[in-house]
């Protein structure tokens, strides 16, 4: 009897650290205090970059800026469900993520904590699935907008994004 094979981390993703060594995958460790409570709460955050053809990037415009597509991981949950699904909230469409970039392994320490807290970012190469195209509506009551960037956009919401979109477009 035949074992099947591991998923890919496109597939499906509960262990980020797994990644360290993974030809093409950027691994970094990043201290992260300010987070040490969402980063004890939840696995991470699933970071999705979907390109088309022309290798630009779909992004959506929430109130405070436009952002790199994301969603919270909770504890216990997959990685790569979480990119798929929260890219379908944000952008509207349903993606195949194509690889992972990079992963940012996020320490958090208190004072007063037993232990750090550990939490990843795992950023997703993705492209829209089949023929998928941006909705002509806004796919939910948080975006303002979405569209298709040839670059970085000034109104970029953190410097964090900036690296991680910048990546995306290397």
């Amino acid at each position: 009897m035949s074992t099947p094979p591991d998923p890919t981390p496109v597939d499906s993703l509960s262990d980020p650290d797994a990644l360290r060594d993974r030809d093409g995958v950027e691994y970094l460790t990043v201290s992260d205090d300010d987070h040490f409570e969402s980063n004890q709460r939840t696995e991470g955050v699933a970071v999705v970059g979907v390109t088309n053809g022309a290798g630009d990037l779909a992004l959506p415009t929430l109130e405070a800026g436009t952002i790199l597509t994301h969603a919270m991981v909770e504890d216990g949950g997959d990685f790569a469900d979480t990119a798929r699904e929260g890219t379908h909230e944000l952008l509207g469409i349903d993606v195949t993520l194509d690889d992972v970039l990079r992963v940012r392994r996020k320490v958090s320490s208190r004072p007063d904590a037993e232990e750090d807290a550990i939490a990843h970012v795992v950023v997703y190469a993705a492209s829209p699935a089949g023929d998928a195209e941006l909705p002509e509506e806004v796919p939910s009551c948080q975006v303002e907008s979405t569209d298709w960037y040839d670059g970085v956009p000034d109104d970029l919401v953190s410097a964090e994004m900036r690296d991680d979109l910048e990546r995306l477009l290397e």
